[in-house]
Order: structure tokens, then sequence, then C-alpha cells
């Protein structure tokens, strides 16, 4: 792969380039669901290459799942291309910051490679949740789950610049769904909303304790179909964490994303009120509040988590 990526940045410097920067991605992904005692597996792999560079100024970027030196060639030779006709807007051009070269490797921290965990290990933990929470009075639907990603990535950029990453994510849980004649509940462990997911191996999964808690589940779901409503009034409120996160997503990061700030996209969310003749001036929420905006964030102005 060092040759590529070295192939991309002296192709990209040749053809005028400036500045060039080239990111590398090699992803494997393994998805395990068992609703109802039926189980699903769904494996993946992708890998790529985008190339960024600047000409004079302005930014091109071109990428390819083709990993071959002609494709290579042809993609950074793209780049340029589009930086060039993005010179001919009439516009300031792109000042860098004056930029550091870096050389680190990284590896997440890992006692259990997930993908070397034979699958009959995971489906035998997955059943054993599910038939506790089966036992359980009213359950209807019952569901458990891992999911499993595995990122090679390589950056380097015409500037000496070069980073290897090598990182795990690993994540799982379980849902009961009680049903009464009148009313559906619906309770999730250790967290809501698919689970909980952490940077590390399958020990992350084995930590969760999943068939220790899946009875306890299914018996607090069982126990909503009883329980009295939330008293209405005002009051404070305190977010777990998991909610507190999603709530940033919906509510500050999904605002933020150019396709829908510049009203290029409005689907069942509708558009932005983050219009650009309010950049600047708006005040997000409290003052204390901290918002970054991060420009390499693929979904738009701000990064606040992956996109659903």
């Amino acid at each position: 792969m060092k040759e590529l990526i070295k192939k991309a940045l002296d192709t990209a410097a040749f053809k005028g380039a400036n500045f060039v920067e080239v990111n590398f991605l090699k992803l494997k992904e393994e998805n395990i669901t068992l609703k109802n005692f039926k189980s699903d597996l769904e494996k993946k792999e992708s890998q790529g290459i985008g190339i960024r560079v600047i000409v004079n100024g302005f930014w091109g970027f071109a990428s390819t799942n083709s990993l071959n030196s002609k494709e290579i060639d042809k993609t950074a030779s793209f780049a340029v291309k589009i930086a060039k006709n993005s010179a001919k807007i009439k516009s300031k051009g792109i000042i860098l910051s004056p930029l550091t070269s870096i050389q680190e490797d990284y590896k997440t921290p890992l006692k259990i490679n997930p993908f070397l965990v034979p699958l009959e290990e995971k489906l035998k933990l997955l059943f054993a949740a599910q038939k506790n929470m089966k036992k359980v009075k009213n359950i209807k639907t019952i569901e458990s789950f891992m999911n499993f990603w595995h990122y090679d990535k390589i950056f380097a950029n015409s500037e000496g610049t070069y980073i290897t990453q090598e990182i795990f994510h690993s994540g799982g849980g379980i849902k009961a769904q009680a049903v009464s004649e009148n009313e559906v509940q619906i309770r999730s462990y250790p967290s809501s909303f698919r689970g909980d997911f952490l940077s590390g191996g399958y020990e992350e999964i084995l930590n969760f304790k999943l068939e220790e808690n899946s009875q306890n589940t299914a018996e607090e779901a069982n126990n909503l179909l009883r329980a009295k409503q939330c008293p209405q009034k005002i009051t404070d409120l305190i977010l777990g964490g998991s909610q507190l996160s999603l709530q940033i997503h919906e509510s500050c990061g999904h605002p933020s994303e150019l396709d829908r700030v510049l009203g290029s996209e409005a689907n069942y969310a509708g558009r932005s009120f983050l219009t650009l003749d309010k950049l600047g001036k708006l005040k997000y929420g409290s003052p204390i509040i901290n918002i970054t905006a991060d420009a390499t964030y693929p979904g738009g102005l701000g990064t606040f988590g992956y996109d659903d």
C-alpha cells in the first residue's frame, strides 16, 4: 500500500498540486442479529483511496476502490483537474496553516480479536440471552445482536506525514418487547437505541454480561405495562449519556449538514434553520455549550457522530 500512496502523492504533485493528502481505508464488518430465535448474519468488506489536493489555493478531490497503479494515476490526475476547474470561480483561495509532519502508528488496545471468535460461540451467547427473556410473562418479541468493525487506515500528505491506524469497534445488546391488551413497552440493555458500542475487542461484549442481564431486562419491560405515567410538570431533567449524544446528533448534527443548510436536501426531517446568514450570529443553547465545527466531517459543517 505504501507504493500506491507514494504514487498518488507523486502523480498529483507532478500534475501541478501544491499540496496533496491521501486517505486509505479498508473496512471489515460483521453483524449478527437474532429475533425470536431466528438468526441473520451479514459480513462486508470494502476498501478505497481518497486523494485531496490544492492547486493554486483551490481544492480538488477524487477517490477510487480500484487499488492499482494505473487507477491511482488516473484518480490523482482527476483530483488535480477538479482543483484547476474550481479555480475558475473567482474567490479567495485556500491558505493552510503551517503543518508539521507526523509519523505515527496506532492500534486499538484489545484482548480478544472479535473476528477470530468462532461464530458458534457468539450465537450461543445470543441464544442464551433470548431463552432467558422468553421466560418472562407478556414478552412477545425478543432481539439480541452483536456488531463488529475493523478499520485499517493510512493517512499521508505531501508534507511528510504518514499515520497508520488499526481500529476495532465492538458492540451489542438485547431488547425485549412486552405486550398487553392495550399497550406495548420495550426495554433494552445495556442502553437504548441498538445497545452500546465501544472501541475494543470481544472482551467488551463479555463485559456487558448479556446473558446475566437478559431476564431482568425482560421483567422490566413487563413491569412497564403496569407502570404509572410520568407526571406532567415543569422540572429539571437529567439526560443519560446515550440519550444526550442522540439529542446532540439530532438537534445539532443534522441541522448543520451542508446539504440541508443550502436547501438541497429535505427529507421527512425537513430543511435546516441554520442558514448561512445566521453563521456567527446564532446562539445555540446555553452559553456554556461549546459546539465545534469540523470541515473534515463528510456530512456537513459540524461533527456529531455518524449520520443515520
